[in-house]
């Protein structure tokens, strides 16, 4: 079992998954990604994460996401 806390501007939360790491989390980050475009950090989207969507990858390979207390 392994948890990772992920914060940022808009959003905190826990990325919780069973199994020896990576345990499929590379195979989560890799669906719910998207390929980069150049070797540099892309501007920041001003449009909020499709959050039943990464719920529905993280499903997909066993992770369980739930908002955090008081979020």
């Amino acid at each position: 079992m392994c948890a990772t806390a992920v914060t940022g501007r808009r959003s905190a939360g826990w990325v919780w998954g069973g199994g020896p790491i990576p345990g499929g989390i590379d195979k989560f980050f890799a669906e719910a990604g998207e390929p980069a475009q150049r070797r540099e950090l892309p501007p920041q989207s001003e449009a909020p994460p499709d959050v039943d969507r990464l719920i529905e990858i993280g499903k997909r390979h066993g992770i369980l996401m739930q908002p955090m207390p008081g979020a």
